[in-house]
Protein backbone atom coordinates (compact mmCIF):
# COMPACT_ATOMS: atom_id res chain seq x y z
CA UNK A 1 0.00 0.00 0.00
CA UNK A 2 0.80 3.73 -0.86
CA UNK A 3 2.21 5.37 2.22
CA UNK A 4 -0.64 8.31 2.23
CA UNK A 5 0.15 12.12 3.34
CA UNK A 6 -3.42 12.55 5.11
CA UNK A 7 -3.43 14.45 8.31
CA UNK A 8 -5.98 13.70 10.84
CA UNK A 9 -8.27 16.06 11.76
CA UNK A 10 -7.11 16.96 15.01
CA UNK A 11 -10.70 16.76 16.75
CA UNK A 12 -10.79 13.19 19.28
CA UNK A 13 -13.89 11.20 18.53
CA UNK A 14 -14.48 10.58 21.59
CA UNK A 15 -17.24 13.02 23.09
CA UNK A 16 -17.08 14.51 19.62
CA UNK A 17 -19.68 11.79 16.87
CA UNK A 18 -22.54 13.90 17.08
CA UNK A 19 -23.74 12.86 13.49
CA UNK A 20 -23.39 10.42 10.47
CA UNK A 21 -22.90 7.44 13.13
CA UNK A 22 -23.94 4.24 14.28
CA UNK A 23 -24.60 2.88 17.64
CA UNK A 24 -22.38 -0.60 17.95
CA UNK A 25 -23.35 -3.06 20.97
CA UNK A 26 -20.35 -3.74 22.55
CA UNK A 27 -21.18 -7.22 22.63
CA UNK A 28 -20.10 -7.75 18.97
CA UNK A 29 -16.82 -7.59 19.66
CA UNK A 30 -17.04 -10.72 22.26
CA UNK A 31 -18.12 -12.62 18.61
CA UNK A 32 -14.65 -11.46 17.36
CA UNK A 33 -12.49 -12.77 21.17
CA UNK A 34 -14.16 -15.99 20.43
CA UNK A 35 -13.47 -16.47 17.04
CA UNK A 36 -17.40 -16.88 15.70
CA UNK A 37 -16.83 -13.76 13.31
CA UNK A 38 -13.52 -12.76 11.63
CA UNK A 39 -12.74 -8.87 11.02
CA UNK A 40 -14.22 -8.80 7.13
CA UNK A 41 -17.44 -10.37 8.89
CA UNK A 42 -17.39 -7.22 11.00
CA UNK A 43 -17.11 -5.13 8.50
CA UNK A 44 -19.98 -6.43 6.92
CA UNK A 45 -22.08 -6.73 10.14
CA UNK A 46 -21.12 -2.83 11.02
CA UNK A 47 -22.30 -2.18 7.41
CA UNK A 48 -25.67 -3.98 7.28
CA UNK A 49 -26.38 -2.53 10.42
CA UNK A 50 -26.00 1.07 9.15
CA UNK A 51 -27.93 0.18 6.44
CA UNK A 52 -31.01 -1.36 8.06
CA UNK A 53 -34.26 0.31 7.50
CA UNK A 54 -36.44 0.77 10.87
CA UNK A 55 -39.57 1.41 8.81
CA UNK A 56 -39.30 -1.61 6.63
CA UNK A 57 -37.36 -3.67 8.46
CA UNK A 58 -34.10 -5.27 6.90
CA UNK A 59 -31.40 -3.85 5.42
CA UNK A 60 -31.26 -4.28 1.09
CA UNK A 61 -28.33 -3.59 -0.12
CA UNK A 62 -26.70 -5.81 -3.24
CA UNK A 63 -23.75 -7.92 -2.57
CA UNK A 64 -21.45 -5.04 -4.96
CA UNK A 65 -22.32 -2.51 -2.83
CA UNK A 66 -21.00 -3.88 0.23
CA UNK A 67 -18.15 -5.19 -1.63
CA UNK A 68 -17.54 -1.51 -2.45
CA UNK A 69 -18.18 -0.08 0.49
CA UNK A 70 -16.06 -2.47 2.70
CA UNK A 71 -13.04 -2.74 0.36
CA UNK A 72 -13.37 -6.67 0.08
CA UNK A 73 -14.15 -8.75 -3.07
CA UNK A 74 -17.95 -9.85 -3.76
CA UNK A 75 -16.74 -13.74 -2.70
CA UNK A 76 -15.44 -12.17 0.52
CA UNK A 77 -18.79 -10.34 1.33
CA UNK A 78 -20.84 -13.52 0.45
CA UNK A 79 -18.66 -15.72 2.81
CA UNK A 80 -18.97 -13.38 5.55
CA UNK A 81 -22.59 -12.96 5.33
CA UNK A 82 -23.18 -16.86 5.15
CA UNK A 83 -20.82 -16.62 8.62
CA UNK A 84 -23.20 -13.98 10.25
CA UNK A 85 -26.05 -15.92 9.24
CA UNK A 86 -24.51 -19.41 10.83
CA UNK A 87 -23.97 -17.15 14.03
CA UNK A 88 -27.63 -15.85 13.55
CA UNK A 89 -26.31 -11.92 13.68
CA UNK A 90 -28.21 -11.78 10.28
CA UNK A 91 -30.87 -13.82 8.41
CA UNK A 92 -30.74 -13.51 4.57
CA UNK A 93 -33.87 -13.44 2.27
CA UNK A 94 -34.55 -13.84 -1.12
CA UNK A 95 -36.21 -10.87 -2.48
CA UNK A 96 -39.97 -12.18 -4.06
CA UNK A 97 -39.29 -11.96 -7.63
CA UNK A 98 -35.50 -10.87 -7.79
CA UNK A 99 -34.07 -13.87 -7.42
CA UNK A 100 -30.27 -12.49 -7.31
CA UNK A 101 -31.34 -9.79 -4.43
CA UNK A 102 -31.32 -10.43 -0.79
CA UNK A 103 -32.54 -8.64 2.05
CA UNK A 104 -31.25 -8.90 5.49
CA UNK A 105 -32.51 -9.28 8.84
CA UNK A 106 -30.01 -7.81 11.16
CA UNK A 107 -29.96 -8.79 14.92
CA UNK A 108 -28.20 -7.88 18.57
CA UNK A 109 -25.37 -9.80 19.56
CA UNK A 110 -25.90 -11.67 22.27
CA UNK A 111 -25.08 -10.51 25.53
CA UNK A 112 -21.15 -11.25 26.78
CA UNK A 113 -22.76 -13.55 29.61
CA UNK A 114 -25.22 -15.36 27.36
CA UNK A 115 -23.17 -15.99 24.91
CA UNK A 116 -20.60 -17.57 26.40
CA UNK A 117 -23.24 -20.13 28.36
CA UNK A 118 -24.18 -20.59 24.11
CA UNK A 119 -20.39 -21.75 23.59
CA UNK A 120 -18.52 -22.93 26.80
CA UNK A 121 -15.34 -24.71 24.54
CA UNK A 122 -14.48 -21.49 22.71
CA UNK A 123 -14.81 -19.32 26.11
CA UNK A 124 -12.38 -22.42 27.79
CA UNK A 125 -10.14 -21.71 24.59
CA UNK A 126 -10.53 -18.21 24.85
CA UNK A 127 -9.65 -18.25 28.90
CA UNK A 128 -6.52 -20.26 28.16
CA UNK A 129 -5.03 -17.75 25.62
CA UNK A 130 -5.56 -15.02 27.92
CA UNK A 131 -3.84 -16.93 30.75
CA UNK A 132 -1.02 -17.55 28.10
CA UNK A 133 -0.37 -13.96 27.07
CA UNK A 134 -0.84 -13.39 30.45
CA UNK A 135 2.32 -15.11 31.08
CA UNK A 136 4.00 -14.02 28.80
CA UNK A 137 3.85 -10.27 29.43
CA UNK A 138 4.26 -11.13 32.90
CA UNK A 139 7.96 -13.03 31.41
CA UNK A 140 8.55 -9.90 29.64
CA UNK A 141 8.41 -7.42 32.45
CA UNK A 142 10.33 -9.85 34.61
CA UNK A 143 13.42 -9.75 31.71
CA UNK A 144 12.73 -6.19 31.43
CA UNK A 145 13.19 -5.88 35.32
CA UNK A 146 16.12 -7.69 35.14
CA UNK A 147 18.07 -6.37 32.18
CA UNK A 148 17.04 -2.63 33.52
CA UNK A 149 18.86 -3.70 36.91
CA UNK A 150 21.63 -5.37 34.95
CA UNK A 151 22.17 -2.03 33.66
CA UNK A 152 21.86 -0.42 36.24
CA UNK A 153 24.55 -1.84 38.51
CA UNK A 154 27.00 -1.66 35.30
Amino acid sequence: MTKLNIKDTGIRCKGNVEKNYEQVPHSIFRYLELGLISGNDLAVYLLLLKNDNKEIGYAFPTTPQLAIWTGLSKRTVITATTNLELVSLIRVEKVPGFPNKNRYNVFLPHEKEVLEKLVPQLKAELDQKIMKLGLEAEQDKQRLLGALSTHVRD
